[in-house]
C-alpha cells in the first residue's frame, strides 16, 4: 500500500511546531511518522513520539531528524533515506505507518519538493514509489503577514524567517516571492497567531491568502 505524505511548509516562527503538535495530539489512532530538520528545536511532547532508534513507538508515532541537510529547494538523497527508514521501521514493527508528515525548512519550496518526489518515483526510487505526497499544509504568521508581503527584503536579510544557514539557492530570493509560492502550493493554509493580530491585519492577510489560493 502507498503511504500518504503531508508536507508542512512555512517560514520560521510561523508556528509549524505547534501545528505538528496538534496533528500528533489529534491523529485519532493513526500511526504517524514524522521527519523534521531539528528534533531539539521542534520540541514536540515526548509522550507523542519516540526516536527511530528506540523500541516500541509511543502513541503510535516516531520521529527522525535530517542530519546533513534540509528539505529545502530540492529533495536530498537523505530525505528519501529518512522516508525509507520510517517505512522499514513500520514493517519491522508489524505496524506500517498510516501517514508521514515532513516538516520542511523555512526556505522550502513545497511545489519543488513535491515535483522531486514525482520525479524520483519515475526513476524508481523505492521510498518515492511507496509513498505519495497527498497534501501540502502551509502555516502563515498572520500578525507579521502584511509586513512580509510588503517587504522588498531578500531571504539572506531575514534570518528570523529563513534561519542562519540559508543556502545559495535561496539566499537571493525575495521574501514575498517565497511567501507567495508557499501559499500557492498549499492545499490548506493555516492562518496562525490570529490572537496576536488586530482585526484589520487579520482581514488583510485573509484576503491576500484567499487570492493566492484561488478562492
Amino acid at each position: 500500500a502507498v503511504t500518504p505524505i503531508t508536507l508542512l511548509s512555512g517560514f520560521l516562527g510561523t508556528g509549524k511546531t505547534t501545528a505538528l503538535q496538534h496533528m500528533l495530539e489529534n491523529k485519532e489512532g493513526l500511526r504517524v511518522g514524522v521527519i523534521v530538520n531539528d528534533v531539539a528545536e521542534v520540541n514536540v511532547d515526548a509522550r507523542l513520539i519516540s526516536p527511530l532508534s528506540g523500541g516500541d513507538s509511543v502513541e503510535g508515532s516516531s520521529t527522525i531528524e535530517l542530519q546533513n541537510g534540509c528539505a529545502c529547494c530540492s529533495v536530498s538523497d537523505e530525505l528519501f533515506k529518512s522516508v525509507g527508514d520510517l517505512l522499514s521501521l513500520g514493517r519491522e514493527r508489524g505496524a506500517p505507518f498510516d501517514h508521514i508528515v515532513i516538516e520542511l525548512s523555512g526556505v522550502a519550496e513545497p511545489a519543488a519538493v513535491k515535483a522531486n518526489f514525482e520525479e524520483a518515483q519515475m526513476m524508481g526510487v523505492p521510498a518515492a514509489q511507496e509513498t505519495l505526497v497527498e497534501r501540502v499544509v502551509t502555516v502563515v504568521d498572520t500578525s507579521d503577514f502584511v509586513g512580509q508581503w510588503m517587504t522588498d527584503e531578500k531571504l539572506r536579510d531575514r534570518s528570523d524567517l529563513a534561519g542562519d544557514a540559508v543556502d545559495d539557492c535561496a539566499a537571493d530570493r525575495s521574501v514575498v516571492e517565497l511567501l507567495a509560492e508557499q501559499i500557492e502550493a498549499a492545499d490548506k493554509v493555516v492562518l496562525n497567531k490570529m490572537d496576536m493580530s488586530d482585526e484589520s491585519t487579520a482581514a488583510n492577510a485573509d484576503k491576500v491568502v484567499r487570492g493566492l489560493a484561488g478562492e
